[in-house]
């Protein structure tokens, strides 16, 4: 007599149940993709929104919101919320002391302490430290503000087929059918178009199926929240400047990104200074770090996903991070015909931390 199947069905009963296969896709580090690469694979995100939160840098600087007459004691401010009493701050060659802020007014009153002259409207006000009165009463100061980041959780797919007769011929290998064959194919061309996605994603945030949701990319975050001035000429004065200023909002000069076209331009700086001499028959130079005027060693990373070819992204590789709602799975795919069929499906977003200190150098010409 036929013993009747338990009526809860288990694990151990389905074994068509998906395969965990992110170890194997993590693994895989295609020269197409160097930021992928790099990137590490944060906790699990719990829902197809991700959301992060980030400190607002403090300012160190400002500009006059008018001109500045020598002696008049008073100075207005485009924004004097940092600046409480105390502050020592630069304008131009002359320093002065904050002894008094009306921040609705953006005005402060101040103590000259070297070199007072008139400055005009729109010059830089640096903050440049903080001296207060013995035994004086506790003032307010500003406050470090967090702000939310969000980013949406993108479906990858791929599916692999192979007809049964394929399946079931043996290759001149000795191994018989093409299945597996097949599926680390579709897993590698899985991994360039996320690598692609990383450097150029745009957000989407559907509000149904009959769209994807997309998730931002690392160039959208530093478009939207990062340090971009205008397009200029590539030299060292003005990179140097443009890192100057990222070092200024907090940012960490560790890592130079950009496409393998644009990494050719560092080789180039200086080159009427730079002698050479080889007797191996090589040609060609790589430029593999930037140091910079105030002492930074930057690494330069070329990477093929990067598509642009006129601008050069400075951030910490670290402050990326690859957070999976569904790692990557490979399940099979019921039958409609005599063919074998697997989907390889993962769901994914990025989470780019202290965007608004990062910098995209735009060059010109």
């Amino acid at each position: 007599m036929p013993i009747l199947a338990p009526g809860i069905i288990t694990s151990y009963d389905v074994p068509e149940n998906a395969r965990d296969i992110s170890p194997l896709f993590y693994g895989l580090t295609l020269p197409e993709t160097a930021l992928f690469n790099r990137l590490g694979v944060g906790t699990r995100a719990i829902n197809k929104t991700l959301n992060w939160y980030d400190d607002e840098l403090m300012p160190t600087s400002t500009t006059l919101g008018a001109a500045y007459t020598a002696a008049s004691g008073e100075m207005t401010l485009a924004d004097a919320n940092f600046f409480p009493a105390g502050t020592i701050i630069r304008c131009e060659g002359s320093v002065y002391r904050v002894t008094d802020v009306n921040p609705s007014m953006k005005e402060i009153t101040i103590a000259i302490l070297s070199a007072d002259a008139n400055h005009a409207s729109g010059k830089t006000v640096e903050i440049i430290g903080n001296g207060q009165l013995e035994g004086k009463a506790f003032g307010n100061t500003a406050s470090v503000k967090r702000v939310e980041r969000t980013n949406y959780c993108q479906i990858f797919e791929q599916t692999a087929e192979v007809s049964g007769t394929e399946g079931a011929t043996q290759l001149v290998n000795g191994t018989t059918g093409k299945m597996s064959e097949e599926i680390a194919k579709k897993m590698e061309y899985l991994y360039r178009l996320m690598g692609r996605a990383i450097w150029n994603g745009i957000a989407l945030n559907a509000s149904d199926n009959t769209a994807p949701r997309l998730m931002a990319g690392v160039k959208a975050f530093i478009d939207t929240h990062g340090y971009a001035p205008s397009a200029a000429s590539f030299n060292q004065t003005n990179f140097d400047a443009f890192l100057d200023e990222i070092s200024k909002r907090g940012g960490s000069l560790i890592d130079i990104w950009c496409s393998p076209t644009v990494a050719r331009k560092f080789s180039a700086l200086k080159d009427d200074s730079v002698v050479a001499e080889r007797t191996d028959g090589t040609v060609g130079r790589w430029t593999r770090s930037y140091l910079s005027g105030n002492g930074a060693t930057l690494t330069v990373n070329s990477d093929p996903a990067c598509l642009d070819t006129d601008a050069i992204y400075v951030f910490p590789t670290s402050s990326i991070v690859l957070r999976p709602l569904r790692p990557l799975q490979m399940q099979p795919i019921a039958k409609v015909g005599d063919s074998e069929r697997v989907l390889l499906v993962g769901e994914y977003s990025l989470e780019v931390r202290n965007s608004q200190a990062m910098g995209k150098f735009s060059i010109s010409g």
